[in-house]
């Protein structure tokens, strides 16, 4: 009779579910957490303006870094959170100070087709 002995905890009858479900799909684990609230992003009184006013062509592309020297950086201005930087082959970033990331990107012009 050593053959019939079960080793750990006993089963559930069958079919006595607590969901009714028959057992197909059941998930297993703790629920997913719920949905994160979107904070609202602070914005310049004139953001749109700047950024409208910003020229837009196929010679803008999106990059984080400059790929030679620093040549040139300017504030615009002591209300304004926007800064300008220029590269030694030609290439002017606009960024924006931001609260949470520090500086952000916005865009990238090719002003010059040879180095400066």
């Amino acid at each position: 009779d050593d053959d019939d002995v079960e080793v750990g905890p006993p089963r559930p009858p069958a079919g006595d579910g607590d969901d009714g479900d028959d057992g197909d799909g059941d998930l297993v684990g703790p629920p997913a957490p719920p949905a994160a609230k979107k904070r609202k992003r602070k914005s310049l009184p004139f953001e749109k303006t700047y950024l409208d006013a910003l020229p837009c062509s196929e010679m803008y592309e999106k990059s984080y870094m400059h790929r030679d020297s620093v040549t040139h950086v300017s504030a615009a201005g002591a209300k304004s959170d926007f800064i300008i930087t220029a590269s030694r082959d030609g290439f002017l970033k606009f960024w924006k100070k931001t609260a949470t990331t520090g500086v952000e990107f916005v865009k990238v012009f090719r002003a010059h087709l040879t180095p400066v």
